[in-house]
């Protein structure tokens, strides 16, 4: 389908505007969505097949504000092998050291797909407890920071000490 504004790429982005009780749908190519984005900031959603759109954002990177520079098509994963390249043409990283040794190339680009800090959709049901956990002892280090910048040191090691049985114990422990 080709996309709803310029009618000359592929539609890759299907993005829903809410307006009320209205909802208007569009269906639009990387770069036209981009343009949009841009436009309306907090009152769009994306929802999009993801490789579809790293693939979109790592060909043509610089339509997208994304500057590969310093060789970056000819790094090779020292693990498995795949370039920079190969990774622009498939949207895919070879292996998990990927991710470390092209961080630099593609986390702008991560950050354009993702545009949240942290995971805030699906759980698969095993992972529930561990994320609940790691969340727990998360806000209970921020708590350790807040009291010991107000000195109370007692607090701190209470605190301090149920961290302790988080990690030691299972996820039975929250």
């Amino acid at each position: 389908m080709l996309c709803g504004k310029c009618k000359q790429r592929e539609a890759t982005v299907h993005i829903v505007r809410m307006s009320g009780k209205d909802k208007v749908q569009m269906d639009l190519c990387p770069v036209c969505a981009e343009k949009y984005y841009g436009k309306m900031k907090d009152n769009i959603a994306f929802s999009q097949e993801g490789s579809a759109l790293l693939k979109a954002i790592l060909a043509n990177p610089e339509q997208f504000g994304i500057m590969f520079t310093g060789g970056a098509d000819e790094k090779r994963c020292p693990v498995c092998q795949t370039t920079g390249k190969i990774i622009r043409k498939t949207g895919l990283a070879g292996c998990p050291e990927c991710y470390r040794v092209f961080a630099k190339e593609l986390q702008p680009v991560i950050d354009k797909v993702q545009k949240a800090g942290a995971h805030c959709g699906y759980v698969p049901e095993g992972m529930l407890l561990t994320l609940e956990k790691r969340n727990t002892i998360q806000e209970l280090q921020k708590e350790i920071a807040e009291l010991i910048e107000r000195e109370e040191y007692e607090d701190a090691a209470v605190i301090r000490d149920k961290i302790r049985v988080l990690e030691e114990n299972d996820a039975d422990a929250i």
